[in-house]
């Protein structure tokens, strides 16, 4: 949906982050275990996050590669669900680009999810995104064949409590692209895993 020309070049997006369900439902509140000095994290509480999407610079991503991780799959496009969550993907092996944000190659932080410890010991997509470190590449390829390549900064694990802000939004200029999947155990009883998992990473300019 485009924004009312009132809006200008700008979109809020108010996203309401829910929990992990194995199948249907994927992460998008986080946690507050990393991989970083925990010197950097700022407080995490459980709030609503204003996603501001820039002029769309970059096609929209239809592949994307982590060649650390032996992943090539393809990328679908999400918007919210009913009660305000990003939506998932929805087979075990695709992955889901949050389409109300940027697009990966643009100012902003672009999101990409990934479904990890899918039902029946199935693989998806997701499930050796621990793996990641910093350093490694990811790259997506959009629909006009243009492959952007990111670099790893960072990767951490966050608490369903935890505040997204970090995930959805950025106060700098630089694009970044950042994926989210669940990690840790899965509680029967409340249908999630334990942790979220995100890996932050940096377009090469």
């Amino acid at each position: 949906m485009k924004a009312p020309p009132n809006t200008a070049r700008r979109i809020a997006v108010i996203v309401l982050l829910t929990g992990c369900v194995l199948v249907g439902q994927l992460c998008a509140q986080y946690f507050l275990d990393s991989r970083v000095p925990a010197a950097i994290e700022p407080p995490f509480k459980n709030i609503v996050t204003v996603i501001t999407k820039e002029h769309v610079s970059s096609g929209i991503p239809v592949r994307i590669e982590i060649p650390r991780i032996n992943l090539d799959t393809i990328v679908i496009q999400v918007g919210l669900t009913p009660n305000g969550a990003m939506a998932v993907p929805s087979g075990p092996t695709e992955t889901a680009w949050y389409k109300l944000g940027p697009h990966p190659g643009e100012i902003g932080s672009a999101v990409i999810s990934g479904h990890y410890g899918w039902k029946d010991n199935i693989s998806a997509a997701f499930d050796s995104l621990h793996r990641l470190e910093i350093g490694d590449t990811v790259r997506v390829e959009d629909e006009n064949g243009r492959m952007n390549t990111f670099i790893v900064r960072a990767v951490r694990s966050y608490y369903p409590q935890a505040d997204a802000s970090l995930i959805f939004s950025s106060g700098d200029i630089v694009p970044h692209l950042n994926l989210i999947t669940c990690e840790g155990t899965w509680n029967q009883n409340q249908k999630s895993y334990s942790k979220r998992l995100v890996v932050f990473t940096n377009l090469v300019m």
